[in-house]
Order: structure tokens, then C-alpha cells, then sequence
């Protein structure tokens, strides 16, 4: 202090002079101690003897930071391992190396991240690093194998540099026996992380392919993502070399594609566009983000530290989005929850340090191991929830399945149980229509008429909801012609259509009296609900019909469009949404004012879907509805009809002597049936069971039956097939009489050998349509 008062101006100089290099800096090999090789050590850190400089400019090279006026700048290391934090500089680092050992020796460093690694060894002023140093091309990090003189000092300087991610430099030496022993754990440990992704990602592609349901292909694309992810971590395959060029403008991708995969794979496992609207969009909007950031991540500086942070975000949303789902109470949704919370806890640290590029947390041993090993463990328990939930949804195939089972035993109980009263209430009223009545017993009558066939036309609308449900519906294929259909639907509505002095319009611009083929009465039926529901839905102005050809039958076929147009109320956007859900109707006010079920049209819509065709709805509230399909249908050519003898059974059939054997267990069906049939004209006999019907056909010459298939003890099919067993009645026609009017029951009766089928509750014309048809059959033989 002293000296620096009494001499001034010469101290500053001496400082001066030492800082431009006119007095020598002391050198390296003065400053740090060297790193001493000997046969005792198997691995040592240069950590402690380096000294490091860095490099903004990324210019300078070998020759110009081992010149003297460089010294002052490198700056001793004080970290276990040097951490420069995100960086876009070049690093030099320098120690002193000295062999006192005969072993081989290798240098590793074991970085994280970084795209170029340079090292030179010098003997003085002169490099050496051609004669001591070879580096090891493919090898999984920048390593070198020594072959160092011993008992020469050496001064090691390596230069690193990253694209725009963290850079450290765990520089090491190692033996040999070492270094194999380090090569081989850690490809033991990379090869089965590889192995096992790639194992789960084949196990998720087969269930994709099987299954066919997107979430496994979306975790594949994560698996493999995060392949490529792991892989900048811990490379181990040298043809995925160029995923770790950190200099690469699309170096960031495989970051931004395991997050928008993981974050579709939790819209879609959870549900959330209909569970939690708000969260599915945030997620939505996340992806968006990170598919633009895919493409421009390479041109923004410090572009990393954005794929990083967004990444952070978009995990930290989908534990939140898990968490909530939780809350209501979702099995699958827990599971997840666990899981997102596991890798959250395993990831974040790491996306902490790549985001704020912190260089004082040590956490390389975590990067190497713990992401990888972590991220199997997070993938494995994926696989197995997903695998836990295609059992959950294989328990409710098979309940749905029992529920679909019981539910169809229940409809042919109830077809049954309905249909049996419902023959005598409209055989009541058929047999009445026959006695004298006055006007007012008349109209009672037509009433029961009326109310009888409308409850026939509910507990039909109920069996073919279940038909079309469980695509058991089957299509006659039969020739019809169009005038027929419109007269027909003339009779049935035109009565409705008046009372409420509406005008009913059927019209065709296709010739309605070409012969065309297909289901008719399904066709009919459609188009019943459809004018029904104009009808009643409309209280002033007119329905219509339009029946248009959109395609010339050049084919073969004829196009048809079908097309039902209303003046009524009409039905709003949000109402036509749920228009052809079964039961719905507009609102309850319609309910109770219309009446009706509200499965005419979800009806109507399977059938027509089932024929080929979409119905689809127009309209605007207070100016009416628009309901149009089209459907195809062969041309029918007609083949010349042989002619048949007239055998005089047209009317009533007292003439043909005709005896028929009435079997049902069901006394009121057996006494409405005997009366029916007494009307035209035939000789009737009656059995209440299947026994009785063998015995009167011993006793009595019979010459068609109509047997119920539903009765105790033996059943009809039973009592046919003992029937047929007897050679005298291999001939005999059995018709089939049952209240089962569901799929397969026609079929049923045909392989018991009856020889044809009606369905409760029958009318008097089609009794009388089937005896004249097999007396004739039976005349002519």
C-alpha cells in the first residue's frame, strides 16, 4: 500500500502492461495442477483442473485462444460439471493431462445436448492430437481413445458448441476395462427403453388395427415421438443421428409432436368434447399453437426454451384436465389422473431447467436415466389402462348385450300377451259389423274399429323399433306399382285430411302404373308416418305428395324421390336435432295435445336407411316441414301368368265344403276364431290343444288347419312335426297362427313344416284369402 502511494503512476503501468501481454502471464501449467493418469484410477472428472472460456462470436479456433493474450480470459472452473445454461456460444475448455500410468485410457463426454465437439491435445506449442487421440465416429457421445506418451505433459483443450439448447461439459477419463463396462450398461439400459417403446407401440398399432378406434394409433405417434425425444438424451443408434443436431431447425418437433399426440390422446380417452367443453378447447387451441411453432420454432432465437415452456403448459393441462374428469366420478379418468401426476413429477424438473436455462441444477444423471426410464414406466401404464378400459367397455358389449337379449324376450312376450286380447277386441268388432245394428251402435262399432287398430298400429311401431335396432328387419322384394301405393294411402288418409278441410295432393311424375319391385308395404309405411304427421301437425292449407324420378331407369332401376311437404307449424333447429330420437317429440305441450309415441319417424328414418336411402328434413318454424328420400327400385318385367281354372271360390266359400281345423289354447282366441271363420261359409272344428288336434284328425277327414304355435305341453311346431310324421298328412295345409310377430318366426313355422304364417290379430280377409288359395292348391291336386 505503501509502495502503491509513494509510486503510482509505475504500479498502473506494471498493470497495464501485464493485461496487453508485455509481462508475461503466468501459464496454464502454473495456474491448475494437472489430471494425473495412474494405474490405481479407473475413471477420473477434469472438472476440477479445467479452465474455461467462452466464446460469443463462435470465430475463434485452436491457434488464437492458445496465444498469450488469451490466458487472462479463461476463467477456472468451480462446478462438479461445467453447466453453461442455454446457450448459442461456443465454449473452450483447457486442462493439463499428465500419463504416469501403462493402462489405455479413453476420454468421454457424457453431454446431454450439443451438436459439435472438437478436441486437441498440445505437447508445448506443438499439437499432437493426430498422434495421441483418435475419436471414436460411432460412438453414442463425443469420446476419443487415448494412446498418451507417459511421463509427457499434455494440455487438453476442447471446444463445444450447441444449436440453442442448455450445453454442459462432463468431461471424464477412462479406462479401458471401465469404459466397456460404462458401454455396455448403458446400451443394456437404452436397448431395453428402445425395446420396450417399441414393443408398446406394436401393441397399440395391433389393437388400432383390430379395434379401429384412433386413441391407440395417437399413442404410437406419442411412443414414437418421444422416441426421437429420449433419443437427443441418450443416443444409441447411429442411423438416428441427425434427430440430435441441435443445430437442425426442426431439432424442436418431435418435442412439439409428443405434446399434441399426448394432449389428443387425453381429448379422446376422456371425452372431454362433451364432458369438459371449456378444457377440450384450451387443449385444442395448445395443439393449434403447437403446430405453428413447429414450422417457425427454428427461426425464433432461443426457439427451444419456446418448445420447452410449451410443453411444460400443455403437460401441466392435461393433469388439470385428468384431475377434473376425476372429480365426476370417471374410473378411467383416476387411472389417468395417477399417471399424468407420475410423469409430471418425472418431466417437469427437466422442462424447469430447458425452459429458464438454469446452469447451477446438476441434474444430468436425471436426464440420462430418469426421462427414459420414467417415460417407458408412464407408457407401459398407459397401455395397461387402456387395456383395463377395453375390458370395462367389453363387460358393457356383453351387458348390452344381455340387455338387447332380455330386452327381445320381453317384446316377443309382450307381442304375444298384447296381441292375443287384441285378436278378440278386433274380432268383436268384425263379427258386429255383421249382425243388424242401428246408427248408433254402428258408430259405436266403427269407434272400437278405429281405437282397436290404432292400439295394433302402437304395439307394431314397438316391435319394428326393436327390428331395425338390432338389424333383424327383413325387406319383402315383391311387384307393386305406385298407383297402387297412392290409392292406397288416399283410402287410409284422405278421411283425416278432410275432417280438418285440408288438401291431400298425391302426385307422381314417374308413370304410376309401371310395375316396379320391392317392399311395398315398408314403402307405405314410411310414407304413412310421414303424411300422418303432416296431417296432424297441420291445421290450415295442404299436404303433399311429390313422387319424382331423378334418374332415367336405363339400368334397370328407377330413382325415386319421395318428398312430403306441409303447411303446419314447422320445427326449429334445435328441435330437428333430436327430431328421430326414439320418443321425442318437439315438446311435451305436442305430446299431450297429438298424442303418438314419437317413433313414427325414428321409425321411418331406419327404414328408410335400411331400403338404401337418408331422410332428411327442412323447415322453418311457422311456414311448415319438407321431408324428402330416394330410394331405388328394379323394374319389374312380368312374366306371362299361366291361367288358372276358375274353381268357382270367389266370395263366400260355403260351396267349396271346405273343413277346417281350428287348434289354440286361448278360449276366447278359439271361440272369436270358429265365429270368424263360420262366416264364410266353411265347416269348422276346434282343438284346445296339440293332442286334441292329432286325435280329430284321426277321427274327422280335415282339410286345412290353422294351428296356434304358442300353447302348453306341445306347441304347435311340435304338433305339426308329429302331424307330418304320418304319411296321410304329408300333404295337409297347415297355416300357422301366432302373436310372435318378431324376425324369424315365418321361418320358424316353415322348418316345422306348416305350410305358411299369420300373424294375431288376423282379419276376415285374410282368413278368407288363405283358405281360397290352398283350397285351390288343393283342388287342383
Amino acid at each position: 500500500m505503501h509502495l502503491f502511494r509513494a509510486f503510482p503512476p509505475v504500479f498502473l503501468l506494471l498493470v497495464l502492461f501485464w493485461q496487453v501481454g508485455i509481462i508475461p502471464a503466468a501459464s496454464a501449467d502454473a495456474l491448475l495442477p494437472a489430471l494425473v493418469l495412474k494405474n490405481d484410477a479407473t475413471t477420473l472428472s477434469a472438472a476440477p483442473f479445467m479452465e474455461i472460456l467462452e466464446d460469443p462470436t463462435r470465430q475463434l479456433g485452436l491457434t488464437e485462444v492458445t496465444r498469450q493474450e488469451f490466458n487472462a480470459r479463461f476463467v477456472a472452473n468451480t462446478q462438479d460439471m461445467p453447466q453453461f445454461g442455454r446457450t448459442h456460444s461456443a465454449y473452450w475448455v483447457r486442462f493439463n493431462l499428465l500419463n504416469q500410468s501403462d493402462l489405455k485410457w479413453f476420454l468421454l463426454s457424457d453431454a446431454v445436448l450439443g451438436d459439435q465437439y472438437d478436441l486437441h491435445l498440445l505437447s508445448g506449442s506443438q499439437e499432437v492430437t493426430a498422434k495421441y487421440a483418435h475419436k471414436m465416429e460411432d460412438y453414442r457421445r463425443p469420446a476419443w481413445s487415448l494412446t498418451l506418451p507417459q511421463g509427457q505433459p499434455l494440455q487438453a483443450y476442447i471446444r463445444a458448441t450447441n444449436g440453442d439448447s442448455i450445453l454442459n461439459m462432463p468431461v471424464e477419463l477412462l479406462t479401458a476395462d471401465t469404459m466397456l463396462e460404462r458401454t455396455k450398461d448403458n446400451y443394456r439400459l437404452y436397448s431395453s427403453v428402445y425395446g420396450a417403446l417399441l414393443a408398446l407401440a406394436a401393441y397399440n398399432m395391433l389393437l388400432f388395427f383390430s379395434l379401429r378406434e384412433s386413441r391407440y394409433l395417437i399413442l404410437v405417434v406419442h411412443i414414437l415421438a418421444m422416441m426421437a425425444a429420449i433419443h437427443v438424451l441418450a443416443p444409441t443408434f447411429s442411423f438416428l443421428s441427425f434427430v440430435n443436431n441441435t443445430g437442425s431447425h426442426f431439432f424442436t418437433a418431435p418435442v412439439y409432436i409428443a405434446m399434441i399426440s399426448l394432449s389428443l390422446f387425453t381429448r379422446v380417452v376422456l371425452e372431454t368434447k362433451t364432458r369438459l367443453p371449456t378444457f377440450d378447447r384450451t387443449l385444442k387451441s395448445l395443439e393449434s399453437l403447437a403446430v405453428v411453432l413447429t414450422a417457425v420454432t427454428g427461426w425464433i432465437h432461443r426457439g427451444t426454451a419456446l418448445a420447452h415452456a410449451l410443453a411444460l403448459v400443455m403437460l401441466v393441462s392435461v393433469f388439470i384436465t385428468s384431475l377434473v374428469t376425476t372429480r365426476r366420478g370417471d374410473r378411467i379418468a383416476k387411472y389417468f389422473a395417477s399417471i399424468y401426476l407420475l410423469i409430471t413429477l418425472f418431466i417437469a424438473p427437466a422442462l424447469l431447467v430447458l425452459v429458464l436455462g438454469e446452469d447451477s441444477w446438476n441434474i444430468h444423471a436425471f436426464y440420462v436415466v430418469g426421462i427414459p426410464v420414467g417415460h417407458v414406466i408412464f407408457i407401459l401404464l398407459l397401455s395397461i389402462v387402456q387395456a383395463e378400459r377395453v375390458r370395462l367397455l367389453r363387460e358393457q358389449m356383453q351387458h348390452t348385450q344381455a340387455l338387447s337379449h332380455a330386452k327381445g324376450e320381453f317384446l316377443t312376450t309382450m307381442s304375444h300377451e298384447l296381441r292375443t286380447p287384441m285378436n278378440a277386441v278386433i274380432s268383436t268388432g268384425t263379427l258386429l259389423q255383421k249382425t243388424p245394428l242401428n246408427p248408433q251402435q254402428q258408430d259405436y262399432v266403427d269407434r272400437l274399429g278405429t281405437a282397436s287398430n290404432h292400439m295394433l298400429n302402437l304395439i307394431n311401431d314397438i316391435l319394428d323399433l326393436s327390428r331395425t335396432e338390432n338389424h333383424r328387419l327383413e325387406l319383402a322384394n315383391h311387384a307393386f306399382t305406385l298407383s297402387e301405393l297412392l290409392a292406397n294411402l288416399d283410402k287410409l288418409l284422405g278421411d283425416q285430411a278432410r275432417q280438418k278441410s285440408l288438401h291431400l295432393n298425391l302426385q307422381t311424375w314417374f308413370p304410376e302404373n309401371t310395375p316396379l319391385r320391392g317392399d311395398a308395404t315398408r314403402l307405405s309405411q314410411i310414407l304413412l308416418n310421414l303424411l300422418g304427421n303432416a296431417i296432424k301437425f297441420t291445421e290450415y292449407g295442404r299436404v303433399d305428395l311429390f313422387i319424382r324420378e331423378v334418374m332415367q331407369p336405363a339400368t334397370g332401376k328407377a330413382l325415386l324421390q319421395f318428398e312430403v311437404v306441409d303447411t303446419g307449424m314447422g320445427i326449429s333447429l334445435q328441435q330437428q336435432e333430436s327430431l328421430f330420437e326414439p320418443f321425442a317429440q318437439a315438446n311435451a305441450s305436442i305430446a299431450r295435445r297429438y298424442g303418438g309415441t314419437g317413433l313414427g319417424l325414428t321409425i321411418s328414418r331406419k327404414l328408410v336407411e335400411r331400403m338404401g336411402g337418408t331422410l332428411t328434413v327442412e323447415s322453418t318454424p311457422g311456414e311448415g316441414c319438407r321431408f324428402y328420400f330416394a330410394l331405388a327400385f328394379p323394374l319389374h318385367i312380368p312374366r306371362r301368368a299361366a291361367e288358372t281354372p276358375d274353381n268357382g271360390l270367389k266370395g263366400n266359400l260355403s260351396g267349396t265344403n271346405t273343413h277346417i281345423l281350428l287348434v289354440d289354447d286361448d278360449p276366447m282366441n278359439l271361440f272369436f276364431g270358429r265365429e270368424l271363420l263360420q262366416t264364410l261359409g266353411v265347416q269348422v272344428t276346434t282343438a284346445a290343444s296339440g293332442a286334441e288336434a292329432i286325435q280329430q284328425l284321426q277321427q274327422q277327414a280335415i282339410d286345412i288347419v290353422f294351428m296356434d304355435v304358442s300353447m302348453p305341453e306341445m306347441d304347435g311346431y311340435e304338433t305339426t312335426r308329429r302331424i307330418r310324421a304320418d304319411v296321410r298328412f304329408a300333404t295337409l295345409p297347415i297355416i300357422a297362427l301366432t302373436a310372435h310377430a318378431i324376425a324369424g318366426g315365418r321361418e320358424r313355422c316353415l322348418a316345422a313344416g306348416m305350410n305358411d304364417y299369420l300373424t294375431k290379430p288376423y282379419v276376415l280377409s285374410d282368413l278368407h284369402s288363405t283358405i281360397e288359395r290352398w283350397a285351390r292348391l288343393q283342388n287342383a291336386c
